[in-house]
């Protein structure tokens, strides 16, 4: 299964970038790095009481993505795709943040 690292975090206008690498089911690096922009309206969707790390969540949902996507994703996406995508994304990314 594909891999991710979050190489970066920094505030954006409304939420955060992440910079992410991949690494393909071999262990090589993708040559394109990925960029996540991860809103605060769905930061507080999945993680309502505010308690985990927006790398965190950004993770959850990186973890969604690669399981059912591969490493077919664009080069600038923004989190709030999954929800539009998966319908059940909004009940699983918070199991993937804080795993029972």
């Amino acid at each position: 299964m594909p891999v991710f690292e979050i190489t970066a975090e920094s505030d954006a206008p409304r939420g955060w970038t992440f910079d992410v690498r991949l690494t393909d089911d071999g262990g090589v690096d993708l040559p394109d790095p990925r960029r996540l922009h991860l809103a605060w309206a769905d930061y507080n969707l999945w993680s309502p009481d505010g308690a985990d790390p927006p790398a965190s969540v950004a993770g959850a949902v990186l973890t969604l993505l690669l399981d059912r996507r591969g490493l077919d994703l664009p080069t600038t996406l923004d989190a709030a795709v999954v929800r539009r995508l998966f319908p059940d994304a909004d009940a699983i990314i918070p199991r993937l943040i804080r795993p029972a």
